[in-house]
């Protein structure tokens, strides 16, 4: 595909091996790179920013020691201790991989961040909202020393769910909110299509 009014490919070719022809390949290179990337969807990054949230929520505790209390080693639990958590941890690493290849080719794979998505709504929204029920949660907000800021205040109760949860629960959300957006997207187009 050449251009007939970029120089670069319009001057005469210099000797091979020259430095010349080596500046012009490299040249030639970088517009192809700049190229191929501005062809890549922001969703694509989107959903790789959703993948780190994925396999960091799987890695980090799915519960929280009491305050002021220190929880054993045993006591904690993380996402490979389950199997919905190891699950998870399998889809991240193939949504890396999707990813990386999607990047080289322009074309993004979604179904394994939906499916991501699906399984860490199920988690992480399940564990926030059975975290704010919980006791812990009552007990942090009433460990707030009085004078506190409203900040410390209100955030005392949500810093008692696990980060975990926290993480999965984002990253499902923005999956899913990515997909919505991309079908709705879709099918404002078509309609703009057939109506011309």
């Amino acid at each position: 595909m050449s251009d007939a009014n970029d120089p670069i490919e319009n001057e005469a070719a210099p000797a091979p091996g020259s430095a010349e022809a080596l500046m012009q390949e490299a040249e030639l290179g970088r517009r192809r790179a700049v190229a191929a990337m501005s062809q890549v969807h922001k969703e694509h990054f989107a959903l790789l920013f959703a993948n780190c949230f994925f396999l960091a929520g799987s890695l980090a505790a799915w519960n929280r020691a009491e305050p002021g209390a220190t929880a054993s080693s045993g006591a904690l639990v993380h996402g490979l201790d389950t199997i919905r958590g190891a699950a998870i941890f399998a889809l991240a690493l193939y949504g890396f991989w999707v990813s990386a290849i999607g990047l080289y080719t322009r074309r993004t794979v979604v179904w394994p961040f939906l499916l991501n998505a699906l399984l860490a709504l199920w988690v992480g929204l399940g564990g926030v909202i059975d975290g704010f029920k919980a006791e812990a949660f009552g007990k942090a907000m009433d460990s707030v020393p009085a004078g506190s800021s409203y900040l410390a205040k209100y955030l005392a109760g949500p810093g008692s769910i696990a980060p975990g949860f926290w993480m999965l629960a984002a990253a499902g959300v923005l999956v899913i909110f990515l997909i919505i957006k991309g079908i709705l997207g879709g099918a404002s187009k078509s309609k703009a299509r057939a109506s011309k």
